[in-house]
C-alpha cells in the first residue's frame, strides 16, 4: 500500500514538474519572440525616419516647394510617424496571447523601446 501512495505522489510531482517547466520555457519563448518583434518595430521605425529625411532633402533639392510647404510636410510625417508608433504598441499589445498580457510591462512606445534595451541581451544572447 505505500508502494503504491509513494508511486502515486512520486507520478504527480514528476507532471507537476513537466507542467511548470512547460511553463517556464514557453513564457521564454515568448519574451524572444516579443524582443523581436519590438526590434522589428524599431527597425521599422529607423528606415521611416530615413524616409522622412530623405523626402524632405528631395523637397528642398527641387527647389519647387516652399519653406513653408516643406515646414507642413515635416510636421504631417512627424504627426504620423508618432501616430505609428503608438498604434503598432497597441496593437502588439492586442494581440497577446491573453495568458501572457499579464506579463506585459509596457503600454506605449518609451515604455517599449525601455522595455527592449533593457532585455534585448538578456533573452536573445541565452
Amino acid at each position: 500500500m505505500v508502494f503504491i501512495g509513494g508511486f502515486s505522489m512520486g507520478l504527480f510531482l514528476a507532471s507537476l514538474f513537466l507542467i511548470i517547466s512547460r511553463a517556464g520555457m514557453s513564457l521564454m519563448m515568448f519574451q524572444m519572440v516579443e524582443v523581436c518583434c519590438l526590434q522589428l518595430l524599431a527597425l521599422s521605425l529607423e528606415d521611416a525616419v530615413y524616409i522622412k529625411e530623405t523626402k524632405i532633402r528631395i523637397m528642398k533639392n527641387l527647389k519647387l516647394f516652399s519653406e513653408h510647404q516643406i515646414s507642413m510636410a515635416k510636421d504631417q510625417d512627424t504627426r504620423t510617424l508618432k501616430e505609428w508608433k503608438e498604434n503598432s504598441i497597441k496593437k502588439l499589445i492586442e494581440r497577446y496571447p491573453e495568458n501572457y498580457r499579464k506579463t506585459i510591462r509596457y503600454k506605449d512606445w518609451e515604455g517599449a523601446m525601455t522595455h527592449l534595451y533593457e532585455n534585448m541581451n538578456k533573452i536573445l544572447d541565452k
